[in-house]
Order: structure tokens, then C-alpha cells, then sequence
């Protein structure tokens, strides 16, 4: 009877259901792509149901029987949200029934953020005793340890042992924990590597830092002067730990036009001959693996063929092993752009210098990178325009970009897959939902601010630390498939519904 207590008392099935989430977020930190690969296959169904929308299945579980034991209030926000999902699933089976699976995958960007609210239901700041939160920092430092290959893992996993480490007490204690989150930040630093996508989320990140701690002092003018001080210092240290070219292809706008310039007038001229290709849907590809599914080419091969080959002669040569029938995207990384030659037109008429030549890209690739991003948000917002969905286009519409398959960019990802991703989040919300998606944008800033808000005039460090993983986040998600993968949307999401729970306690708070 004590245990059945135990179990049936709410604060018990939020503290369940808060561990849960975390261990969720640590084992997408830890093992990203390959934790999300995992998946089942239920009978009659065509699809698989991957780990992720399992784990969320489960959060609704507890999330139903807290509200059992626990039971809330409705209010006109519970009201709209419970409309809003309902949207989302109508949305998802609608196209699933009259068109395919790819409804559901697309429709995830829309359900993560439950994510937010199952973690703004289950955490409760008094739950978090001392103990607690150091075990997490620990487990957080450890993990940062096996070096988690994405920047935004580590910086979350450094900000929860830096939050940690802010409950320690003791003079030997906090020299120990110094010592230990040197080491972690030596050995996998949130600073080092990674795409230009984080390196603006860190600079961003790091702006809101200096901002906010400048807030602590009293005076505009220190103010001011400490916001600048500390963000130049915060900025310049990143900067000098990032790829050089990778940094440089942000600051050279005419470089920047004249590489655009080249390939606008390549796609004007191929535009009278450019036919759509007809192409069928992979709703999944094990990214895991690293070979050509059974092609004997190699990836140099690959990129040495001139020009394109159309459907059956390009399933004619696969066969015969001149190119391979589809490419993981582990040959498509880091750049994400494959194709027959795509550096080589910068290249050949050096339109680019070859400073930094030790870099970890190229100084072309990188600028043909920005290029295919702007090409495939321009194509998106042309088609929204031509056509105005007012609450977006179908989940299960493939999205193409016609520049990209003129241009031959990317073919491994499109002609593979029958659709290419976005590289824009927020932009992918406008495409997907309509007016419904820039409501989700207005909503996700609007609480950004606020919290930011409260946390300064509460001069809340731990507040001001977990907004800035919300705002490395929201930046990465400009230029990336961001919130649209679970290894970083659940992980986003989580962050999102403990820094809303915990600025609750600050709502008019006064400095």
C-alpha cells in the first residue's frame, strides 16, 4: 500500500517523468544518429516507428496519469493547445491517407514541441535537491567525455555542469569541480569544430551572455561597456577556435555575390531546358551505413562524371558500377553537397582565392554551401507565394528544389530520397503549417524574450545559462535541419519546457 502511495503521489510521477526526459536527452546527446535509427515495425503498417516517437508515446503516458492524480485546471491555453495537436494529427493522417508515409515524418517538426510541454508539466524546481543536480552535472561531464560529435550536445552538456557546479559549497569541492570542467572543457570543448550553423549559434549565444550578465552592474555606460568587452572577448575566442574558411565565407559579401552572380545565370540558362525528374519517396535511410549499397564505385568516381544521368540510364549505370544506385548520407557529410562537379566551376575559374588550405573545408565548397541554402529558400518561398497555402502545404508533399536539380547539387540527397530538407526550421514552419507556423515562431520568440526578461530582473544566472541554449538553438535551427531531428528537437524541447517551468518563479519579480 505504501509503494502503490508512493507511486500514485503526483510530485513522484512528475519526478519519473523529468528523469525519463533527461535520460532521453543524454542518450541522443551521447549516440545521436545511431539512437535515432533505432525503430520497430508493427504489423500492418508500411512505415517504421523509431525510437523517439516511442519515447514521446511513453512521456504522454505518464503525462495522462500525473493529470489523473493530479488533475489541472482548463484555461483558454490548455484549450488552444489541445487544438493545436489536434490540428497536427488530422494534418499528419490526412496526408497519410490520401498520399504516404512521408506525412508522418514531416509532421514531427510540428509534434516535438510536445516535448516542451511534457517537460514543463513534470519539472518542479523544489524537486531538484542538491544531490540531484550534482549527479546530473557528473553524468553531464562524463558524457562530455566520450566527445558527443555535435556542438550544440556540448554546449548543453557544459551549461548543466556548469549549473551544477554553482550548488557546490566548499573550498575543496569547487577547486575539484574547476579542475574536473577544465579538463572536459580541454578534452571536448563547445568552442572547437563543427558547421558554420553553430558557430553563429555560439556567437549569438555568447552575445546574449555578455548582454545579460553586463545587466548585474549598476550604470548604462558600464553597462554598455561590459556587454562590449565580454562579447568581443567571448566572440573572438570562438572565431579563433572555428574552421578559418568556414568563418571567412561569412565575411566576404562580394566574394559571396559574385560565387551567387555564377550560379543564377547557370540556372537562368538551364531553365528552357530543365524537365522535373519523376521520383519516388524513401521515407527512411540508415545513415549508419557507409557504403554504396552494393555499387563498385568509389566517391571520387562519383563526382568525376560530368553531367547527370537521367533515371534509367543512371539505374543502368549503378548496375554496372559507374555510379552508385543510392548514397548514404554519410558520403553526402560534411558539406551536404554532393554531385558531379560542384566545386569545380569556383575552382576552375577562380573565382575564389585558396587562402587557409590547411582548413577543414575548402574556401569554394564553403561558399557553395551558403549557396545552396539561399537556393532552396528561394525556390520554397516562390512556390508559397505562386500557390498560398494558408495553412501550408501537405505534410506529405515532397519539397524539391528546381535550382538545386539544375544546378546538379545535392543529387545524392533528392534523387535518393525524392525530396530535399529545407535547412531552415523556421522557414520549414511557414512551408509545413502556414499561418499556423508563423504563430509557432511568434509564440517561440515571445517566450525567449520574456523569460530573458525575467531572468534579469530577477538577475537569475542559472535563468540567463538556460536561455542561452535556447538561443544557440534557435539560431543553428536557421541554417540547419535542426528541429526537424529528434537528436536535436527532443533534446531543444526539453531545455525549453524547464527554462518556461523555472521562469515562473520570477514572473513579477522586481530588480
Amino acid at each position: 500500500m505504501k509503494i502503490w502511495n508512493g507511486i500514485a503521489d503526483s510530485a513522484f510521477v512528475r519526478w519519473i517523468g523529468m528523469a525519463f526526459l533527461a535520460v532521453l536527452s543524454g542518450a541522443y546527446f551521447l549516440y545521436n544518429v545511431r539512437f535515432s535509427e533505432l525503430h520497430i515495425y508493427l504489423s500492418g503498417l508500411n512505415f517504421p516507428i523509431f525510437a523517439g516517437e516511442i519515447a514521446l508515446f511513453f512521456c504522454f503516458i505518464i503525462f495522462c496519469y500525473q493529470n489523473k492524480v493530479s488533475p489541472f485546471q482548463w484555461t483558454w491555453f490548455h484549450v488552444l493547445l489541445a487544438g493545436y495537436f489536434i490540428w497536427v494529427v488530422g494534418k499528419a493522417l490526412a496526408g497519410y491517407v490520401f498520399t504516404g508515409p512521408l506525412a508522418l515524418r514531416n509532421a514531427a517538426l510540428f509534434y516535438y514541441p510536445m516535448t516542451a510541454v511534457f517537460a514543463y508539466t513534470f519539472f518542479r524546481k523544489e524537486r531538484m535537491a542538491s544531490g540531484l543536480v550534482l549527479l546530473t552535472g557528473l553524468l553531464a561531464g562524463i558524457i562530455l567525455l566520450f566527445e558527443p560529435g555535435f556542438l550544440f550536445a556540448r554546449y548543453c552538456l557544459f551549461i548543466v555542469l556548469i549549473l551544477a557546479g554553482m550548488r557546490i559549497t566548499g573550498v575543496v569541492k569547487r577547486c575539484f569541480f574547476v579542475i574536473f570542467a577544465g579538463t572536459v572543457f580541454i578534452y571536448a570543448s563547445p568552442f572547437v569544430g563543427g558547421s558554420r550553423a553553430n558557430y553563429l549559434g555560439l556567437v549569438v549565444a555568447m552575445v546574449f551572455l555578455a548582454i545579460f550578465l553586463a545587466q548585474f552592474f549598476s550604470g548604462a555606460r558600464r553597462k554598455f561597456v561590459l556587454a562590449v568587452l565580454m562579447g568581443a572577448a567571448l566572440v573572438g575566442i570562438i572565431t579563433a577556435c572555428f574552421d578559418r574558411n568556414a568563418v571567412h565565407s561569412l565575411l566576404a559579401p562580394q566574394e559571396i555575390y559574385r560565387v551567387y552572380k555564377t550560379y543564377h545565370d547557370e540556372i537562368k540558362q538551364a531553365k528552357n531546358t530543365y524537365v522535373p525528374m519523376k521520383l519516388g519517396i524513401c521515407l527512411y535511410h540508415d545513415e549508419s551505413n557507409s557504403v554504396f549499397d552494393g555499387s563498385a564505385c568509389s566517391t571520387q568516381d562519383y563526382r568525376e562524371l560530368k553531367q547527370p544521368l537521367p533515371g534509367t540510364a543512371r539505374m543502368k549505370a549503378a548496375s554496372a558500377g559507374m555510379v552508385p544506385a543510392t548514397i548514404p548520407l554519410t558520403a553526402v557529410a560534411p558539406s551536404a553537397l554532393t554531385g558531379f562537379s560542384i566545386m569545380a566551376p569556383l575552382r576552375d575559374k577562380k573565382f575564389v582565392p585558396a587562402i587557409n588550405v590547411d582548413a577543414a573545408r575548402a574556401i569554394d565548397v564553403a561558399y557553395t554551401n551558403e549557396m545552396f541554402r539561399y537556393f532552396i529558400w528561394r525556390d520554397m518561398a516562390l512556390e508559397w507565394w505562386h500557390e498560398k497555402p494558408l495553412f501550408g502545404f501537405s505534410f506529405a508533399r515532397p519539397q524539391r528544389s528546381s535550382s538545386l536539380e539544375m544546378l546538379h547539387w545535392a543529387e545524392g540527397e533528392w534523387l535518393r530520397d525524392g525530396y530535399i530538407t529545407p535547412h531552415n526550421s523556421f522557414f520549414h514552419f511557414i512551408y509545413r503549417g502556414g499561418i499556423i507556423g508563423l504563430i509557432i515562431i511568434g509564440v517561440i520568440v515571445w517566450l525567449v524574450w520574456a523569460m530573458a526578461h525575467d531572468f534579469i530582473r530577477a538577475r537569475s544566472l542559472t535563468g540567463g545559462l538556460l536561455v542561452s541554449i535556447l538561443v544557440y538553438g534557435i539560431v543553428t535551427a536557421q541554417f540547419s535541419v535542426f528541429l526537424e531531428l529528434p537528436y536535436n528537437a527532443i533534446p531543444f524541447w526539453t531545455f525549453f519546457g524547464v527554462t518556461l517551468a523555472y521562469a515562473q518563479q520570477f514572473k513579477g519579480v522586481s530588480q
